[in-house]
């Protein structure tokens, strides 16, 4: 009878410590994500996720990366917990006071890179929130009317900084030509938006992608629309860095080039099957246009020579999936990669 009694004690005792004592332990987050970065491009990369006075991004998922224009010391990154923003590369990071969600684009004017714009959930509504003084005071631009919409993205065009284009989940695309004080809506699509792209030369000339209709071209600032040839699951789309009209683009089909805007898509052969390569991360090298990177799974491949032939570098981060890749245009030797946590479906990682 005592043992029996001291048993009911002890059970009784750990019913409100069931994940906390008892010899059961809450399981450690995961913080092998965040960001990562290389200074000898690609070969070795470092995780650079500590945050100033105690704590690390690592567990997060990175929804964006972006980089000072001005400042390539400066960087934002956009998660579901809101923006954290690092003033050494990367060496510590600083989380945004502001309370937004959600946050899938950081967007910099690059005339005045204190003006940022970023889409964000806000109070549980999609909006885009503005800040002109670096991120000490926001200001609401933009909302969606319910909160079933969010905002997916956002574009300045680089020679008129007060033009902006965004996207949302709606397939609905907007023009602002005040810097978000009034907007209008460009065109509907049948699913939503989820890039615009400028290109680097001509930002008359401009792109965006949607999640399940493919991708269009406007070569007059947004009036007309042209579709780009790709008829399956875009997953990324890049205008060259400094000519004119040359974008690179991934789908469920593969990675290929166009040198006429879209209108007509080469395939350039890689390590991957095409229909296996999913790939989010495009990057191409803004001194060396023979030098590009894509990343697929968990890979990184690299050419140096146009696509000929290809380096494969293993990302060593089981449980994570390499989102974005970032060129620093000042050194292009350091590589930042965004990265987000894999889902796990009857005990296997999809990618």
């Amino acid at each position: 009878m005592k043992t029996k009694k001291g048993i009911a004690i002890v059970f009784a005792f750990c019913l409100p410590m069931l994940f906390t004592g008892c010899g059961i332990q809450k399981k450690k987050p995961d913080t092998r994500g965040g960001i990562y970065r290389s200074e000898d491009s690609a070969s070795m990369f470092e995780q650079k996720a500590t945050i100033k006075g105690g704590g690390t991004i690592g567990n997060a998922s990175i929804r964006a990366l972006s980089m000072d224009p001005k400042n390539s010391n400066l960087l934002y990154v956009g998660t579901p917990s809101g923006i954290y923003k690092s003033e050494d590369r990367g060496e510590n990071w600083i989380k945004d006071s502001s309370d937004f969600k959600n946050v899938r684009d950081v967007e910099i004017n690059p005339s005045d890179t204190n003006e940022i714009y970023v889409p964000a959930t806000v109070n549980g509504v999609g909006k885009i929130m503005k800040t002109s003084d670096g991120g000490e005071n926001w200001e609401e631009v933009f909302t969606q009317r319910t909160q079933e919409g969010s905002v997916f993205t956002i574009a300045i065009n680089p020679r008129r900084p007060k033009e902006l284009f965004a996207g949302d989940s709606g397939g609905a695309l907007y023009k602002t030509s005040d810097a978000g004080a009034t907007w209008k809506t460009v065109l509907w699509e049948k699913s939503g938006i989820n890039l615009i792209k400028f290109d680097s030369i001509n930002t008359n000339k401009l792109y965006f992608v949607t999640t399940r209709t493919g991708a269009k071209r406007s070569d007059d600032g947004g009036e007309n629309f042209i579709a780009i040839e790709s008829k399956g699951t875009i997953y990324n789309l890049i205008p060259h860095p400094y000519k004119e009209g040359i974008v690179f683009l991934s789908d469920n089909n593969g990675l290929h080039k166009s040198v006429d805007g879209g209108a007509n898509l080469t395939a350039i052969n890689t390590l991957v099957r095409p229909k296996a390569i999913s790939s989010k991360g495009i990057a191409i090298d803004p001194k060396n246009d023979r030098i590009i990177y894509f990343v697929s799974g968990k890979a990184i491949y690299k050419t140096q020579n146009g696509g000929e032939s290809w380096k494969p570098i293993q990302f060593s981060v089981p449980s994570r999936k390499i989102e974005m890749l970032v060129i620093d245009p000042d050194d292009t030797k350091t590589i930042y990669l965004g990265t987000r946590k894999l889902v796990k479906k009857k005990g296997m990682f999809t990618f």
